[in-house]
């Protein structure tokens, strides 16, 4: 059974470098400057959220998914100097199934510097251990290399392509889907 108490109140987590704190109204900003980054946005092939209207409607749809149980959020902070460096999310979590999307978006200037694997590490040992996750999977564009480093590194496997799966300024883009199961559960039948 998935752990709902920690999807109403989740952890404030740790790794060796940074801090993840669960979204709240206080981190409006911090969110707003992922989800307007062109590059963030490009690399994903997503539209940059710039205007303040669709951020606020946004914003409240993300409220109603963590109210529905299908969405848990985290801010992530260097421990060093506390700037702010990327957003994680455990979404469409399917309780009956046990099984949820992990998302990840670090600012540019902190790519390649191994905080994805390290942040996404986290995420995903929070969702197998403490809300009984038995699958994780990570849908990555084909072009997005990077992306595709850090599941590789946290032992994703790829399950699928799909074909023309995501459009994105007037064309279709292939999405490759990769999973992980809770090392914990792989002798459960």
């Amino acid at each position: 059974m998935v752990n709902t108490t920690k999807l109403l109140h989740p952890d404030i987590l740790e790794t060796e470098r940074f801090v993840l704190y669960p979204v709240h109204d206080e981190h409006k900003e911090h969110v707003y400057s992922i989800l307007s980054n062109l590059e963030v946005r490009k690399s994903i092939y997503l539209p940059t959220l710039t205007d303040k209207e669709e951020y606020k409607e946004w914003w409240g749809s993300r409220a109603k998914s963590m109210e529905n149980h299908t969405l848990l959020q985290w801010c992530a902070f260097f421990k060093s100097n506390q700037a702010f460096c990327g957003l994680l999310t455990i979404k469409e979590i399917d309780q009956q199934n046990h099984r949820a999307e992990v998302g990840y978006s670090i600012l540019p200037e902190y790519w390649r510097m191994g905080c994805g694997s390290e942040l996404v590490e986290k995420v995903v040992t929070y969702g197998f251990e403490e809300l009984n996750l038995h699958t994780f999977f990570a849908q990555i564009l084909t072009s997005n290399m990077g992306s595709q480093k850090i599941v590789n590194r946290l032992g994703f496997s790829k399950e699928a392509h799909f074909t023309d799966l995501h459009f994105y300024q007037g064309q279709f883009h292939d999405i490759l889907q990769f999973s992980k199961i809770n090392p914990h559960h792989l002798f459960i039948k």
